[in-house]
């Protein structure tokens, strides 16, 4: 976890956060459609990140709950952190 304000560097973790576990999951497809999708999603990422006061802070808190649980080998903690993070991306 990685402590910045830079939000495009931020941007640039969150991007690595998420391929690395797609990689740790062993699953070659999902990495290879999140590489794509997030290719095509960086714009809005970084137009959110400077537009929306909070966003910035929300993901780290999402990710570091997401990390918790995955250190902790507690995938059902896992599963319901991911789920809020990528409820609140999709909102």
């Amino acid at each position: 976890m990685h402590a910045t304000d830079d939000p495009e560097e931020i941007l640039a973790h969150d991007l690595a956060f998420h391929r690395e576990i797609a990689l740790a999951a062993g699953n070659g497809t999902r990495t290879a459609i999140l590489d794509g999708l997030s290719s095509r999603t960086l714009r809005a990422r970084i137009r959110r990140a400077y537009q929306e006061e909070g966003a910035l802070d929300r993901t780290r808190r999402e990710h570091a709950a997401i990390h918790r649980a995955l250190v902790a080998c507690d995938p059902d903690a896992a599963r319901v952190a991911a789920a809020a993070h990528v409820g609140e991306v999709e909102a």
